[in-house]
């Protein structure tokens, strides 16, 4: 049977890899088994020192993929930099992301694209399956989190619940926003998804049902969550003002709340690696980040960062 047109979506898919070579072939073989398909696959390699290469270019190679493979090799520079490069690279009118060691569930092209048609959402984003070394899978039902406009960006400050490997937009709306903090390796996405809501024209749609499994692996358990930590705090700062009409009146308290449930949501995964040191170490630091976060956000943003 001939590939129509009736069988795709004018989307891309951009997937940012570094040292993948073990996860890669998941998630490609996951795109590769959706009900409907996507109009491009955008790999691109941050200077991987393992076979992620070859392995992406024997996959694109092999015969039987409908939807074309593309490989963009990129010097070592974080999966925001990938993310931009790919976004930038597209066909598509429309960007989809996975992240290199996730996967997704047959059904989640095609849902994502009914749910997106049906709300006219400039973003559309689903609930989520985190799976923990040793096979344990927790479906996370973000949205039940979810509110509609206005309240939109408040639960979106508040609770963060949107994974980079559920998310649809509108290619366009990512460019006008100015795409990804590259200065960032860290929840680079939280902060683009509030920069593009900040247009009054675009909207966020999050509906129910787990279509992608985010494997949390054992490295990426303990790497790096101080940098973590202090990331997100400079995003609460950022966007605490625009989290409601109120603006700068809320800032400090919904900073300090927002504060408290992102080092909260560190410890919970810090005990379920047994990483205790990793929850004194985030508790001991929490006043010092519920100081700065009150007192940096009711200062205007212009005063001390370029605007993006």
């Amino acid at each position: 049977m001939g590939f129509q047109f009736s069988d795709w979506e004018d989307v891309s898919v951009v997937i940012p890899a570094y040292n993948a070579e073990e996860t890669i072939l998941r998630a490609l073989h996951s795109i590769a088994s959706q009900s409907v398909k996507s109009r491009e696959i955008i790999v691109v390699d941050g200077g991987s020192t393992d076979n992620t290469i070859a392995v992406v270019e024997k996959e694109a190679a092999m015969e039987g993929w409908i939807t074309p493979i593309r490989l963009i090799k990129s010097k070592s520079s974080g999966p925001s930099k990938a993310r931009n490069i790919g976004v930038k690279k597209a066909e598509g009118a429309y960007i989809a992301f996975l992240d290199a060691d996730d996967e997704w569930h047959p059904q989640k092209l095609s849902r994502s694209m009914q749910e997106l048609r049906k709300s006219n959402a400039t973003i559309v984003a689903h609930d989520v399956i985190h799976q923990y070394p040793l096979g344990r899978k927790f479906y996370r039902e973000h949205s039940k989190m979810y509110l509609k406009k206005p309240f939109t960006k408040l639960s979106l400050f508040l609770f963060d619940y949107v994974n980079h490997s559920t998310v649809i937009v509108n290619k366009k709306a990512i460019i006008q926003a100015g795409g990804f903090d590259e200065t960032s390796i860290f929840d680079a996405g939280y902060d683009l998804w509030f920069k593009i809501l900040n247009n009054p024209e675009n909207s966020l749609h999050f509906f129910k049902g787990a279509l992608v499994t985010y494997y949390i692996q054992g490295q990426s358990l303990s790497s790096q969550y101080l940098k973590k930590l202090a990331c997100h705090e400079k995003y609460i700062i950022r966007h605490a003002h625009a989290a409601t009409f109120l603006s700068y009146a809320l800032a400090p308290a919904l900073s300090i709340i927002r504060c408290i449930i992102i080092t909260n949501k560190v410890c919970n995964r810090a005990s379920n690696s047994n990483a205790y040191e990793r929850i004194l170490i985030s508790i001991l630091r929490m006043p010092y980040a519920l100081v700065k976060v009150a007192t940096l956000s009711i200062i205007p943003l212009n005063l001390f960062t370029k605007k993006r």
